[in-house]
């Protein structure tokens, strides 16, 4: 618990005035909320990252097409619908008969706090930024962001499936739906 309670404590220092670099081509602008201070920072550099607390205006049923997403699940059983979760955002769900997605958007910092646990798994060359969460029974989460907004997705799938074709199954979905996103 104390080790958790610290990766927490550090991960919220890298947000607060202080921990970040104030330099020439970073803008860093604070908001007070109770006695809490909330960062937004814009990094500019040939792109501009942002840190926001709203997801982007977005919906999460548009970010990969069906006929896209029973290539990799299988057919579907119903359309595409609200439901799922997204921390602070809004989810969509995808059922197949032996897999269930929820596509979710959050804002870049609910990406950004997540990623500090320890037993997230980096991801190489997807969006700007990306980690995996292994869940408990094989389930994965994937959380991908790009410079103004940030998606999360679960996929639970039989657990006859191996783990490999789990990522990468999710990792080809998640390919398909940031070209959706707002980069």
């Amino acid at each position: 618990m104390r080790k958790q309670i610290l990766m927490a404590w550090c991960c919220l220092l890298v947000f607060l005035p202080g921990g970040l670099p104030i330099h020439g081509d970073h803008e860093v602008s604070r908001m007070i909320i109770g006695r809490l201070a909330a960062t937004k920072v814009a990094i500019s550099a040939d792109g501009t990252r942002q840190y926001t607390w709203g997801p982007a205006d977005i919906d999460p049923c548009t970010l990969i097409p069906r006929s896209k997403a029973e290539t990799i699940l299988g057919p579907l059983k119903q359309s595409p619908h609200p439901g799922g979760t997204a921390i602070d955002g809004t989810a969509c769900m995808y059922v197949a008969r032996t897999a269930v997605l929820s596509v979710g958007v959050l804002s870049t910092m609910a990406f950004e706090s997540r990623k500090c646990d320890p037993w997230n798994v980096a991801i190489e060359d997807l969006g700007v930024d990306a980690y995996a969460v292994p869940l408990s029974g094989g389930d994965l989460q994937l959380f991908v962001r790009t410079d103004q907004s940030a998606m999360m997705m679960t996929l639970t799938t039989e657990r006859a499936v191996p783990d490999k074709i789990r990522q990468r199954m999710v990792t080809d979905l998640a390919v398909m739906a940031l070209r959706r996103l707002p980069s």
